[in-house]
């Protein structure tokens, strides 16, 4: 992770932080502006597109395109919509970033409503860490069990 990306980590959460918000609509021109003013680090545009892309591919964040139609017919982009995965979040609160573990909570509770609307808790919590055979999960569930009981129920012998 190079330091533009840590740069643009930093811009969403802030952005993210000033209200309870799941989700950030900062454009890429916003974000440039941000690092040339705060952190004196001056890219292009797609310098920070292949770093929002390596963010995605990591699991770090998730982002949603908005299309739409407008008055003529035409299709048109507007400035995607970016969430925080829980990994994200996790390297977040590990490197000590205020509101790390708020925005967590946030996200928590936005699930607990029901509200089927995006970000989506399949993809906030990505198991794709996890293997993919049944016996393989089931492997490392009894393997879970066993270290947890024996470090217990073992002696300490002199």
């Amino acid at each position: 992770m190079n330091a533009t990306t840590i740069c643009i980590i930093n811009i969403l959460n802030h952005n993210m932080s000033q209200a309870p918000n799941r989700y950030t609509k900062i454009s890429v021109n916003k974000i440039i502006e941000i690092l040339a003013k705060l952190y004196d680090v001056h890219v292009h545009r797609r310098w920070v597109f292949y770093c929002i892309q390596w963010l995605k591919d990591q699991r770090f964040i998730n982002r949603e395109p908005r299309i739409y139609n407008d008055s003529a017919g035409r299709v048109s982009k507007k400035s995607s919509m970016i969430a925080f995965a829980k990994r994200g979040i996790d390297y977040l609160v590990k490197t000590g970033v205020l509101g790390a573990r708020e925005m967590h909570e946030n996200m928590i509770a936005w699930f607990k409503q029901g509200d089927g609307r995006w970000p989506y808790e399949h993809e906030y919590y990505d198991q794709s860490d996890l293997p993919e055979k049944p016996q393989d999960k089931e492997r490392l569930r009894r393997l879970a069990e066993i270290v947890g009981t024996s470090i217990r129920s073992e002696k300490v012998t002199k």
